[in-house]
């Protein structure tokens, strides 16, 4: 049986034993026949005996004269007389009066002990609060967070990953099943984009043998060369060998290049010189001009060892680049320079002990003198500033006929 419930018979009892001693305590008017009781009748006789009296329901009783303790008449205490109506009060017996007291005084230190006990669970139950409060704010430090709402939002993340955890065996031989998956399909689109790549290398090396041909590099032969990288941690096996893979595939691309009759190719930045580096790159760019995605490109010293017949076709093949990228030149021959659509003149200056490098945006005339300095030196004669007119003129020409191919192609 639980607590409350004995807690709820012991009051039931007590209550009962209190209601049944009212009669004794308040001086009830039920008619009884027992001792200690209260009586409503008149008196009809008066003997040794003691009192005889009729009740108001019939009833005749005697009650021993030492039995009545107070006669009472309108609140006043009367001696009997017969024939008159009285309200009898007998003697209380002490022991029922002892075994309430005892009772009561049972309760009272039963309800006192039961204060003490909830005072103590009380206590205990504050150190409890005050213990969690210090949890959570130890908690809120912890995982760096404001309130307790976040707070068990963090733990409801960390639960998720426990069962994550769980359940990780799962997770990693499915991962394992969806890795060798995209494994093999990884390994088939770096094959197909190394024969790809083998396919066009092939169309490219011819195409550009030609360019350089028209650059005054006529016994170039350029070859693509493709290799994969063996590594026994590689991704990609094939024939029981594994090689690298990165995000360009599995080749390593190498431009090679023989510039005289007779000599083998070997990786272009090992043989060309500067300028037969630029001319290279010119020819490249030319073939890549509609798919190469660089914004701005740079030829410094393009027209090393080249004549001005070749350094004309050099500056159309710049005309035609032009069309997709920007470009910035460094040259020395007027028939490169002429092609610019703007003119920069660079200069060094030294003063007060420091070189100072200004660059100056050229006008017409200004263009026409330096393009003129290029042809005949610094002495700048009639018949210089006449080959430079005709140079820009050939240009603005060139460029204007550009401009309407392309609308037309539009």
């Amino acid at each position: 049986m639980s607590h409350f419930k004995k807690a709820y018979i012991r009051k039931i009892i007590l209550l009962v034993l209190f209601f049944s001693f009212i009669p004794y305590l308040f001086g009830s008017d039920t008619i009884v026949t027992k001792q200690n009781k209260k009586y409503r009748g008149k008196v009809i006789k008066i003997t040794d005996k003691g009192f005889v009296i009729r009740t108001d329901e019939g009833t005749v009783i005697v009650l021993p004269k030492s039995s009545v303790t107070k006669i009472y008449r309108e609140n006043m205490v009367l001696d009997l007389e017969e024939g008159q109506r009285y309200r009898i009060e007998t003697k209380r017996p002490f022991l029922p009066f002892i075994v309430l007291g005892v009772a009561t005084g049972a309760y009272a230190v039963h309800e006192f002990q039961n204060y003490q006990d909830h005072a103590r669970r009380a206590q205990d139950k504050l150190e409890e609060l005050r213990e969690r409060e210090a949890g959570i704010e130890w908690l809120l430090k912890k995982y760096q967070v404001t309130d307790v709402s976040a707070l068990i939002k963090r733990h409801e993340e960390m639960k998720r990953s426990l069962d994550e955890l769980e359940d990780f065996d799962e997770k990693i031989e499915e991962l394992e099943k969806n890795l060798d998956s995209m494994r093999e399909q990884l390994q088939n689109l770096s094959l197909d984009l190394s024969q790809r790549r083998q396919d066009a290398g092939k169309k490219f090396e011819a195409e550009l043998e030609v360019l350089l041909d028209s650059v005054g590099l006529p016994n170039a032969t350029f070859k693509v060369n493709q290799s994969w990288l063996e590594n026994k941690e590689g991704m990609i096996a094939i024939q029981d060998k594994r090689y690298e893979l990165s995000e360009n595939g599995l080749d390593k691309v190498e431009f090679n290049i023989g510039l005289n009759v007779g000599e083998p190719a070997r990786p272009l930045h090992k043989v060309a010189s500067g300028g037969e580096v630029s001319r290279i790159m010119l020819c490249i760019k030319t073939l890549l001009a509609d798919s190469d995605d660089i914004s701005t490109l740079v030829f410094d010293e393009i027209d090393s060892g080249i004549s001005g017949r070749f350094a004309q076709i050099v500056g159309k093949k710049m005309l035609e680049i032009a069309k997709h990228h920007q470009l910035i030149v460094i040259t020395h021959l007027p028939q490169i320079a002429a092609q610019g659509e703007s003119h920069f003149s660079v200069a060094k200056q030294e003063k007060e002990g420091r070189t100072n490098v200004s660059v100056q945006k050229l006008k017409t005339d200004e263009r026409i003198i330096d393009i003129a300095k290029l042809l005949g030196g610094e002495q700048v004669t009639p018949q210089a500033i006449a080959n430079a007119k005709e140079l820009l003129e050939m240009s603005i020409d060139m460029h204007e006929n550009q401009k309407t191919n392309e609308i037309l192609k539009i």
